[in-house]
C-alpha cells in the first residue's frame, strides 16, 4: 500500500508539470476542427429536407455501417423549409443522448427509448460534431475518425439511431418518419479501467470538467479495480505515451513494481486480448479470484515517467488500514487522496482498520486518527443528498436489502477492525439510487504549532445482484419494497409445529417491478414463474403474455422479476384483465411456503 502511495505522489508531480501543454482545451478544439475539415469533403450524405424525401414509396428504415476513417453528413430539415412543415430530430441532441434500435415496435413507441450516451457507449472523441450547425449549415457530422476507440455495453449490437419526423404544414398533415440506424465496425466491449488518456471511456470513469486541472487529471489517471470473474478491465494511454509492460495484459507486473509474470488470470478465449496501439483489454477468467496477487499496468511518457496506473486486485478481501496510511503521512507529509474507495459484492469483502481513540489529539504523536462517523459503523451509514456537501445518517437496511452480507466489529490491543463480508451466494438489492456505504474518518497532524484536523471519506460501493422489487418470498422480507403489496401470511401446522406460509398480492399495473424469491433448494411452480402462472380462476397454467402482453420478464440471478412499466405513448395499449396469476414456492416435501399473486385489473377502477 505504501509503495502504491509513493507511485501516486510521483504520478501527481509528472501530471502537474505536463498538464498545461498536454491538455490545452484550445489545442483539443483545433484538432477537432482539423479533423472535421478533412472528413467533411469525403463524408457520405443522408438528408431528409423535403417532403419528397418522405415519399411513402421509399424505405422508412435505412441502415449504414461506418468503418474507422469514414464519416456521415446527416440533415433533418434545413433553413427556409418552415412553410412546408415541421422537421423534428430524435434525439434532439445526439451528442448527449442516444436512441435505442427500433426493433419490432411501432415508431411511436420506439421513439421514446432515449438514454444518455454514457449509459450506452463511450468514446475517446466525440462521434457527433455540431460545428457545421453553429456556422449556419444544416447538418450534423457523424465522425468515425481513424484510431477512434468506441466502447459499448452491448458492443456486438451497438448502433446510433436517428429519427427524422416531418409534419406537413396543412391542417390534416400526418407525421412522416425516416429512421436511420448507424452501425460502427470494431466496437469494443465496455471495460473498467483508466490511463493517461481517454478518461471518459471506462465504466468507472468520472467525466472531467471542460478545463481539467492537474488534480482532476491525476485522479482520472489512476485507478484500482477490484476484479470479478467475467469482468473486462483495461488501460488506455495518451497518444504520446506508451503502455508498460508493452504486452500488458499478456504479462503483468506485480504490485512490488518489479516482478513480471505471465498473466494466468486472463480468459484465453477473449477475442479482444491482442489489441495494438495504446489500449489493452483483458477478461478475468472464472476461478481467478482469491489467493492471487494484485498486478499493475502503467502508462509512461517519452522520459519513462509514469503518467497512468491501473491496479487490478484479484483478492477476495481488500483492506483499508488507516493506521499504516497515517504512518506514511507522518513520514512523507503527503496524504494520498481517496484513501478508501472499495467495492462490496458477491464473494468480495472489505476490512477497515482504525486506531482506538478517545477523539482527542495525542500530544505525543505527530499524526493520528480521531473518530469515524457514524460511530455505529455496523448499523448506520451516510446517504449523500443532492448537494454533495450534505449527508444524511440512515440505517444500512434502509440502503440495501441482503442475504449473506454481514458487517461485524472486532478489536485488538490498538485498533478497531470492521469487516464487511459478502458470501459467494449473497443476494443484494439496492433500495436507494446511490448505493455506497459512506463513513467519515477524522484525523490530525501536528506539523505546525497549531494542530490541524482533517476528514476523509470511506466509500464502499455496493454491487447489487438483483433489482429492488415489490413482492415477497421465502424469508428475508428486507429484499422487497412493501409499498403496494398486500400480505396475507398464514401459519400452517406441519407435524407438531407451525410454519409461516408467506402470501402476497400485487397489482402489476400499479406496482412495478414485481419480484418473488424461491430459494434454489426449493421447488418453484411454475418453473418459468411469471412467464407462466396459475390462473386463480381455474388453477391451470397460462401464459402471462396472453393477459398482459406488454409486461416483460427480467432474468435476475436469484429473484423472479416481471416489469409492467410502459412508455407513456403506449399506455393506451395496455390490456387489463379480471384474471390473476400466481406463482408458488414449495419445499421438497411438497409444503407450500410462499405464494405471490399478480392481479391485472385497471388500478384506477378500484
Amino acid at each position: 500500500m505504501l509503495a502504491a502511495s509513493v507511485a501516486l505522489v510521483a504520478l501527481h508531480t509528472v501530471v502537474k508539470s505536463a498538464a498545461a501543454e498536454k491538455w490545452s482545451v484550445r489545442d483539443m478544439f483545433s484538432n477537432a476542427v482539423e479533423r472535421v475539415t478533412s472528413y467533411a469533403i469525403v463524408a457520405k450524405t443522408i438528408e431528409y429536407v423535403n417532403e419528397e424525401d418522405f415519399d411513402p414509396a421509399g424505405e422508412m428504415m435505412q441502415t449504414v455501417e461506418l468503418v474507422p476513417g469514414q464519416s456521415l453528413k446527416y440533415s433533418c430539415g434545413k433553413h427556409g423549409t418552415a412553410a412546408k412543415g415541421t422537421f423534428t430530430l430524435v434525439p434532439s441532441d445526439p451528442s448527449t443522448h442516444v436512441l435505442a434500435p427500433k426493433g419490432d415496435d411501432p415508431v411511436e413507441v420506439a421513439m421514446n427509448r432515449l438514454q444518455p450516451n454514457h449509459n450506452v457507449y463511450r468514446s475517446d472523441r466525440s462521434l457527433v460534431v455540431k460545428t457545421f450547425q453553429k456556422i449556419g449549415l444544416d447538418h450534423l457530422l457523424i465522425d468515425y475518425a481513424d484510431n477512434t476507440v468506441i466502447m459499448a455495453k452491448d458492443n456486438e449490437r451497438f448502433s446510433m439511431n436517428l429519427l427524422c419526423i416531418f409534419v406537413p404544414a396543412d391542417v390534416d398533415g400526418v407525421p412522416k418518419y425516416r429512421w436511420l440506424q448507424i452501425k460502427f465496425k470494431d466496437v469494443l466491449p465496455m471495460a473498467y479501467g483508466c490511463g493517461s488518456g481517454g478518461f471518459n471511456l471506462f465504466k468507472n470513469a468520472i467525466p472531467l470538467p471542460v478545463n481539467p486541472s492537474a488534480e482532476n487529471i491525476t485522479e482520472a489517471s489512476r485507478c484500482r479495480i477490484e476484479a470479478e470473474p467475467g469482468m473486462i478491465v483495461g488501460i488506455y494511454c495518451a497518444p504520446d505515451d506508451h503502455i508498460y509492460p508493452s504486452d500488458c495484459f499478456r504479462k503483468v507486473t506485480l504490485n512490488d513494481g518489479r516482478t513480471e509474470i505471465p498473466n494466468y488470470f486472463s480468459d484465453p478465449d477473449f477475442k479482444y486480448q491482442n489489441l495494438k496501439g495504446n489500449i489493452r483489454l483483458m477478461k478475468i477468467k472464472p476461478g481467478a479470484i482469491g489467493g492471487h496477487p494484485t498486478f499493475t499496468c502503467f502508462c509512461k511518457n517519452a522520459k519513462n515517467q509514469t503518467t497512468g496506473v491501473v491496479t487490478v486486485s484479484l483478492s477476495k478481501r481488500e483492506t483499508c488500514d488507516f493506521t499504516k496510511l497515517l504512518e506514511f503521512y507522518g513520514a512523507r507529509r503527503i496524504m494520498p487522496r481517496f484513501l478508501c474507495y472499495k467495492r462490496i459484492g458477491r464473494g468480495k469483502s472489505v476490512s477497515l482498520v482504525v486506531a482506538k481513540s478517545d477523539g482527542t489529539i495525542d500530544r505525543n504523536r505527530l499524526v493520528g486518527g480521531l473518530t469515524i462517523f457514524p460511530k455505529d459503523v455496523t448499523n448506520s451509514t451516510y446517504l449523500t443528498m443532492k448537494s454533495v456537501e450534505r449527508m444524511k445518517k440512515i440505517r444500512i437496511d434502509q440502503l440495501i436489502g441482503s442475504v449473506g452480507v454481514r458487517i461485524t466489529q472486532s478489536e485488538n490491543r490498538d485498533n478497531y477492525i470492521y469487516n464487511f463480508d459478502a458470501t459467494d451466494d449473497a443476494i443484494i438489492v439496492l433500495k436507494q439510487p446511490v448505493a455506497n456505504l459512506t463513513y467519515i474518518y477524522e484525523y490530525y497532524d501536528r506539523f505546525h504549532n497549531t494542530p490541524k484536523t482533517y476528514t476523509t471519506l470511506v466509500s464502499l460501493q455496493i454491487v447489487p445482484t438483483d433489482p429492488y422489487t415489490h413482492g415477497c418470498g421465502v424469508g428475508y422480507p428486507g429484499l422487497f419494497n412493501s409499498e403496494g403489496v398486500i400480505h396475507d401470511n398464514k401459519y400452517i401446522k406441519v407435524g407438531r409445529s407451525y410454519q409461516t406460509q408467506v402470501n402476497c398480492t400485487v397489482n402489476g399495473w400499479s406496482t412495478s417491478p414485481v419480484g418473488f424469491y424461491c430459494p434454489k433448494d426449493h421447488i418453484l411452480e411454475p418453473a418459468d414463474c411469471f412467464t407462466t402462472g396459475f390462473l386463480m380462476s381455474s388453477d391451470r397454467t397460462a401464459k402471462m403474455a396472453d393477459y398482459a402482453p406488454l409486461a416483460r420478464v427480467i432474468n435476475a440471478p436469484n429473484l423472479r422479476v416481471i416489469d409492467f412499466s410502459v412508455p407513456n405513448a403506449a399506455k393506451s395499449k395496455i390490456t387489463y384483465s379480471d384474471e390473476a396469476l400466481q406463482c408458488r414456492c414449495k419445499r421438497k416435501d411438497g409444503t407450500v411456503v410462499a405464494t405471490i399473486t399478480v392481479t391485472l385489473k385497471n388500478p384506477q377502477q378500484h
